[in-house]
């Protein structure tokens, strides 16, 4: 495949919406070491057909200030454990973001939280557990995506660095301090990969 169409492809990938998973997962996937963040664990679908009726959320340890978003129609619950929402109703065919606010921990790139979640359906009986590997999980990354230096070859070979503002690396902006940074730097690298592609060849 031509290299400008591939960066092209790669390009549209970074800044694609993120589709429904089978599973439940956080959503952004991505945050920023030591930084306040804005997430929500999204819930794709029911058990058998039946509704989802409570949700209950494991607090990982190393996260800190996590404040669940109060849902309407449901009821919501913290303790220093776990977090809940119960007796509301999400129909099979639809989804839901149940959001949480809180601070990451100062960890190093790469590193994985997860968020084991327990999915409680119709009858009360059912139910879906995500632990383990099936737990959703947030990856920790200084730049707020998951790229790195080498999903760049073309600007490393032409000088950009993975540990300086001139480069397009995984540290080339060292640590976005709010979430629209994040989402800027997302967009500006991918084009200005298919750009600088586009004048290399």
């Amino acid at each position: 495949m031509h290299s400008a169409s591939f960066l092209t492809l790669l390009a549209l990938a970074v800044t694609a919406p993120l589709a429904v998973q089978g599973h439940a997962s956080i959503n952004p996937k991505v945050a920023v070491p030591a930084s306040s963040v804005n997430h929500a664990i999204r819930i794709p679908h029911g058990c058998n057909g039946t509704a989802t009726t409570r949700l209950e959320v494991t607090i990982p340890t190393n996260v800190t200030g996590l404040k669940p978003q109060q849902m309407p129609g449901w009821i919501t619950n913290s303790t220093l454990t776990t977090i809940s929402w119960s007796n509301g109703t999400l129909n099979a065919e639809f989804y839901m973001d149940f959001g949480i606010i809180f601070s990451t921990p100062a960890a190093a790139d790469g590193s994985i939280i997860p968020f084991p979640t327990m999915q409680y359906c119709g009858d009360g009986s059912i139910n879906n557990t995500w632990t383990g590997d099936l737990a959703p999980k947030l990856t920790l990354m200084r730049n707020g995506t998951l790229l790195k230096s080498e999903d760049f070859p073309l600007l490393a070979a032409a000088g950009g660095t993975a540990n300086s503002g001139s480069g397009l690396g995984v540290n080339a902006q060292a640590k976005p301090n709010s979430a629209a940074a994040v989402g800027a730097w997302s967009v500006g690298a991918a084009a200005l990969v298919a750009l600088s592609t586009f004048s290399l060849v």
